[in-house]
């Protein structure tokens, strides 16, 4: 099974609210256009427009250093916001989310909870990039302040059974679920899905898409273990040849 067909069978049927993407989570992936980063691909491909009594998503991409990105309605998620009295407009909040990490992350938290308060057309789904830069293992003893607080909002977060039982999800990208926080990393409801390195159709696709020519098959076989950055790298190189 794709690892794309099995996050979306995961996200559909409520299996973990909490997924961890790990292994090549790093390359670039064809959306059907163009070679994206896996966030951009995912966001693509995770998109779901309400319609009659199906729900929609709206996404927060949170990419280190830039600010959190909502794709869908965003009418909805500042109407939601809205409603907690809390004054200045979630579009602004999120306009500051390059400025702190964990005031990025209990924003996020924050707004989950209000989405279970309200009856919405669309379920949230955050993308998290670099999550174990967000919430690196390490012991507590030994951790700043700012690395502390984060470990403690995501394991409220993702421990609240309001949270487990609801219809939002967060998608954690790192390259290795052991170089996230243990006290995340180990809880039973986080899931992890490996995303693989590309086969060999996805590295011929590779080939075509750059105008490649040649025994495409055989330079297939001989790139077996790399990923799209490194056969795009070879490809500009000239190394590769028949």
């Amino acid at each position: 099974m794709r690892f794309i067909d099995q996050l979306k069978r995961t996200i559909n049927t409520g299996q973990s609210r909490a997924i961890i993407l790990t292994g090549n989570v790093y390359d670039l992936f064809f959306d059907g256009e163009k070679y994206v980063p896996l966030i951009e691909y995912l966001s693509k491909l995770c998109r779901v427009e309400p319609s009659g009594s199906r729900r929609g998503i709206t996404q927060l991409l949170y990419k280190l250093n830039n600010p959190v990105e909502c794709h869908g309605d965003s009418t909805e998620l500042e109407s939601v916001w809205m409603t907690t009295g809390a004054g200045r407009s979630v579009a602004d909040r999120l306009n500051e989310t390059n400025r702190n990490a964990t005031y990025t992350l209990e924003l996020l938290r924050q707004i989950t909870e209000c989405y279970r308060q309200r009856k919405t057309r669309n379920n949230l789904l955050i993308l998290l990039e670099a999550a174990d830069l967000l919430i690196p293992e390490c012991e507590i003893n030994r951790m700043n302040l700012a690395d502390r607080q984060r470990v403690a909002i995501v394991h409220d977060w993702f421990s609240d059974p309001a949270f487990i039982d609801g219809g939002d999800t967060v998608i954690l990208l790192a390259e290795s679920r052991s170089a996230i926080h243990h006290r995340i990393s180990r809880l039973p409801q986080v899931m992890s899905i490996e995303v693989p390195l590309p086969d060999a159709m996805n590295r011929k696709e590779c080939m075509i898409y750059h105008g490649t020519e040649g025994n495409l098959e055989k330079l297939a076989e001989q790139t077996a273990g790399l990923s799209i950055h490194a056969v795009r790298q070879l490809l500009r190189s000239g190394d590769l040849s028949t």
